[in-house]
This record gives C-alpha cells, sequence and structure tokens, in this order.
C-alpha cells in the first residue's frame, strides 16, 4: 500500500521527466540528421566529373608513410591505435560549431568564404586583408564571394605554414577525400605558398573537418595526416594523399 501511495505521488513528476528526456533525445537525433542532410547535400553538389577517386585505403595511408620515410613501426601504432582521437573530435566538433556546411570552407582574416573560388579572388581576398579589410570598402566582386562578417578562429590547433606574424591568416577547414578540397590543392594552394606564404604575408593553416557521413576513407586519412604529424611530416602526407585525387 505504501508503495502504492508513493508511485501515485511522483508518477505525475516521473512522467513529464520521461516526456522531456524523450524531446531531448529526439532533437538532438534531429539535429545530427540536419548536419548529416547538409554535409551530404553540400558534397553531391561538389561532385568533380573525369577524375579517378582518391587512394585513400588503409593500405594505401601506410603505403604513403613508407614513402615519406616515417618510422613504419611507429606510424602503425599511431594509426592503427587512433592515438589522435580525441583530437580529431574536437576538430570535427569546431567545425559543427562554426555551422560550416562543407569543405573546403577557408577564413581569410576572419572572413568565410564558401568552397573552391578561382585563385583570382582569393587573392584579391588577400590583397584587401593585406591593405586593412575595412569591410565597408569590400570591392564588389567579392562581395558575391566573401562574408562581411568576421570570426575569431581559433588556430591553437591546426597545422600551420608560414610566419606566425604574418599580416593575414587564412583557415582551410578540409577533408583529404572530398574532390574540391583536391581541386583546390591541385589549382590554387601551390600559388597561395609561393605568393604569399613564403613571402611572408600569409599564415596558411589547415584544420581538419573528414565529412565521414559521406566519405568512407576521410577519418583514416585524417588519422595518417596526425601521425605523419607527429613525425614532422604533415605537409608531405597531405600532399600524398590530395595527389591521390588524380588531377
Amino acid at each position: 500500500m505504501k508503495i502504492k501511495l508513493i508511485f501515485e505521488k511522483f508518477a505525475p513528476s516521473l512522467f513529464i521527466l520521461i516526456l522531456v528526456l524523450v524531446a531531448f533525445i529526439g532533437f538532438s537525433w534531429k539535429e545530427i540528421a540536419k548536419l548529416e542532410s547538409i554535409f551530404s547535400k553540400k558534397e553531391n553538389e561538389q561532385t568533380v566529373t573525369g577524375v579517378a577517386g582518391p587512394r585513400l585505403d588503409r593500405d594505401d595511408l601506410k603505403g604513403y608513410a613508407k614513402e615519406l620515410g616515417l618510422d613504419s613501426d611507429k606510424f602503425n601504432s599511431c594509426f592503427d591505435g587512433q592515438k589522435y582521437k580525441d583530437e580529431l573530435d574536437m576538430d570535427v566538433a569546431y567545425g559543427y560549431e562554426l555551422e560550416l556546411e562543407g569543405t573546403p570552407a577557408f577564413f581569410v582574416g576572419g572572413h568565410y568564404i564558401d568552397g573552391v573560388v578561382p585563385f583570382s579572388i582569393l587573392r584579391e581576398a588577400i590583397e584587401f586583408e593585406l591593405k586593412g579589410g575595412d569591410c565597408s570598402k569590400m570591392p564588389a566582386n567579392l562581395t558575391d564571394y566573401v562574408s562581411s562578417d568576421k570570426e575569431d578562429i581559433n588556430i591553437e590547433r591546426g597545422e600551420k605554414k608560414g610566419r606566425e606574424d604574418a599580416k593575414v591568416v587564412l583557415v582551410e577547414f578540409g577533408d583529404f577525400e572530398c574532390s574540391y578540397c583536391g581541386q583546390f590543392w591541385s589549382e590554387s594552394e601551390g600559388q597561395l605558398i609561393k605568393d604569399y606564404v613564403d613571402t611572408g604575408k600569409v599564415l596558411f593553416v589547415f584544420k581538419q573537418l573528414p565529412l565521414f557521413t559521406v566519405h568512407p576513407n576521410a577519418v583514416n586519412a585524417a588519422h595518417a595526416a596526425y601521425c605523419a604529424s607527429e613525425q614532422g611530416k604533415f605537409w608531405e602526407m597531405h600532399d600524398l594523399m590530395y595527389k591521390s585525387h588524380g588531377y
């Protein structure tokens, strides 16, 4: 009888608590599904035709490590054990926090550029920032590509190339299996490095954002990059993986 009275007393509260929990779980899964849908849609829109798929399975990645002269035992232990899983999870979470809708995604001086753009546009965006980046005076041809809003991008975590004190910071959020990321690497990155990074004007930062819902090898490729970085060969591994796209 006492148990029944206790149950009757607290039943309404328990029922409300259960409803709240069910609603919360449903909302969380809805948001996850929404993000996956955004990434899938974005990548489907960015299909590059006429290009062979990248070679990024586990054997390929270990082969690249050997090609780069990395310590195979050390690399394989790092790679197979997913040593940097927590770091990768944090990088992906940061991309979600910024509400990025695909890769590549760029921030030039904190201003967002969505996807691959002609190098001429990227050049003009950099030159605009080098001259002070006054958004009230942004050239008309940049407004279609470059957001006037400015984000304070955390670059503490990320692979860097160039002078730390460069006037402009250019951040790329990339996925090694993303066809358009490979296109950017093939068509624009070399010129970016030559004209702006090597001359000390731009600090180039690469941050991981594997689109794991649409790219089955993206996460392994990201782990390979972390493990290569551990041995001082991030950029070399980065180049080999993008070269495998076949551009």
